[in-house]
């Protein structure tokens, strides 16, 4: 039996600490350190922002207070109470006149003229279209005009339209009829009359 003895001598092992590893352990450290800071600033920056947009609205919000303590006045004695109330009658007597003109239907209508709408677009007589829609006087009053291909069509709408209006007291009682007549130049088509139903 044999044995093999490695009498060579063993390559001495790098030291754990060697300049190298230090360098680059400490230019690591550094970099973190930097990363670190850069962060803390850019916090600091947003949180300066915030607490300035903090302060601005602050600000902003005592002055309308300032604003409302002079517009009511600091003292709250009841001459003082009776004084304002004076001083806003004619207002609300505006506001009262501009309420009861609304509801008239002086000014037109609250509540728009959907309803109305909605039953002439229902409404349909074969032969018969509409070019133009008016309502006004809070919904009672109709101007309408369109095109039909008969007279005797337009009477019917008229009638159908009377029916169909009585819930919101709208009638139509004048009917003006014509022909349309065709531009220069053009050669002449079948009949067309232009209507107005008022």
């Amino acid at each position: 039996m044999s044995q093999q003895i490695n009498l060579l001598p063993r390559a001495a092992k790098p030291p754990a600490l060697s300049a190298r590893r230090l360098l680059a352990s400490l230019s690591l450290l550094l970099l973190c350190l930097v990363a670190i800071a850069l962060w803390q600033h850019r916090q600091a920056d947003q949180a300066r922002l915030e607490a300035l947009k903090t302060e601005q609205h602050l600000q902003a919000q005592q002055a309308l207070l300032s604003a409302l303590k002079i517009k009511l006045g600091k003292s709250e004695a009841p001459t003082d109470i009776s004084a304002k109330i004076a001083a806003l009658e004619p207002q609300t007597r505006v506001s009262k006149a501009l309420l009861s003109r609304l509801k008239n239907g002086e000014l037109g209508s609250l509540d728009g003229y959907v309803p109305q709408l909605t039953v002439l677009a229902k409404l349909t007589q074969p032969g018969v279209w509409l070019t133009a829609i008016v309502i006004s006087n809070a919904g009672r009053s109709l101007h309408i005009e369109g095109r039909a291909l008969q007279k005797e069509q337009v009477l019917h709408y008229a009638r159908g339209l009377n029916s169909a209006m009585l819930p919101f007291q709208a009638q139509v009682s004048d009917v003006e009829l014509a022909p349309l007549l065709p531009a220069q130049g053009e050669k002449p088509a079948a009949a067309i009359f232009s209507f107005k139903l008022h």
